[in-house]
């Protein structure tokens, strides 16, 4: 008799089948596991930015107009890419390493330039009914009148600009600005970190009805909101018919998919839905 020395069909078709069974059962579990990993060091190296904030308080008298910088130019007035910059406001001195300036999940080269735009804002999200003087976007889509100007962060144009520019910014900054999901389908650069929100405190220095959690401020309190992180965010974003606010408005889900960083030094997760409605207000 001869004896068998090979596979029947149905065997390898039951190896193929189990096979099958523990990759779709595992590589959830990995892709889970990788996610969360980077989430710790988005969190780890957002809470190095407080650190650095504090250092540079204690050396300048207050915190930065910007967490790196606005895009260096070298001496043909051209762009410098972000790897090649010779300083920044934390660069260098506080903070070493320019990956700490970018999500795990950032895809942007460094040679990537961009300009800002305001975040949205409910209009509700105010305790005093007579305080509207709020920078923000209360219009999902983005127009030319929402760009983030040199003199609204208080910043010098670079040489031959006007203060009235728009800023141009590196697009692996994330920590003042990121990149989001326009509801036509392209995608714009919101500003994430700024001395003072309020319009009120970008023309005179403060005012009576500004909310008190403001970088700008000699002394802001620990539940003052440094920057967000949105790159958890769960996608795409859903229309909410109940929000009378919002009809055609997208939004994300409703997931503690958000990081948010807070003076204090804790990075807390948040409710996606209600950090895109109240941006620099969470938490208030």
């Amino acid at each position: 008799m001869n004896r068998r020395t090979g596979f029947t069909l149905i065997e390898l078709l039951v190896v193929i089948a189990i096979i099958a069974i523990l990759s779709a059962v595992l590589f959830p579990v990995f892709s889970r596991a990788k996610i969360a990993a980077k989430r710790a060091t988005d969190s780890t190296n957002m809470a190095t930015m407080v650190q650095a904030l504090q250092l540079y308080r204690q050396d300048q008298g207050g915190y930065p107009p910007l967490l790196l910088n606005v895009v260096e130019y070298d001496p043909a007035n051209n762009p410098v890419p972000m790897g090649q910059i010779r300083r920044g406001y934390l660069f260098r001195s506080r903070v070493k390493e320019l990956n700490a300036f970018s999500s795990s999940l950032n895809d942007a080269s460094r040679d990537t330039y961009v300009n800002a735009f305001w975040p949205m804002i409910d209009p509700r999200s105010s305790g005093d009914p007579n305080d509207t003087q709020f920078l923000g976007r209360t219009d999902p889509a983005v127009s030319p009148t929402d760009v983030v100007t040199y003199a609204h962060i208080g910043v010098a144009p670079p040489p031959g600009g006007n203060p009235s520019d728009p800023a141009l910014f590196y697009g692996a900054d994330n920590w003042d600005v990121a990149p989001m999901p326009d509801p036509n389908g392209g995608i714009y650069y919101e500003l994430r970190y700024i001395l003072f929100w309020t319009v009120t405190a970008q023309t005179m220095g403060g005012g009576p009805n500004d909310n008190p959690r403001q970088l700008g401020y000699n002394d802001p309190p620990e539940d003052t909101v440094v920057t967000w992180n949105s790159f958890y965010r769960s996608f795409p974003y859903e229309v909410d018919p109940a929000d009378p606010d919002y009809p055609a408005s997208p939004l994300p889900d409703r997931r503690n998919s958000e990081l948010v960083l807070f003076l204090g030094g804790n990075v807390r997760p948040s409710d996606s839905r209600d950090v895109f409605k109240r941006s620099w207000r969470y938490g208030q």
